[in-house]
C-alpha cells in the first residue's frame, strides 16, 4: 500500500477532515464575511 492510502479514511473521519468541496464552500463563506466587514467597517470611518 502507498503511504497515502494506508489508512483509508479512517484518519480524516477520526480528525474531523473537510472534503475539499467543504473546504471550498467554507472559504467562500468567510470571504464573503470578510468582505461585508470591511465594507460596514468603511462606511462607520467615513
Amino acid at each position: 500500500m502507498a503511504d497515502d492510502t494506508m489508512y483509508g479514511e479512517i484518519i480524516p473521519s477520526l480528525m474531523g477532515w473537510l472534503s475539499p468541496e467543504e473546504q471550498k464552500e467554507r472559504t467562500d463563506r468567510l470571504e464573503g464575511l470578510s468582505k461585508e466587514m470591511a465594507e460596514k467597517k468603511d462606511e462607520m470611518n467615513e
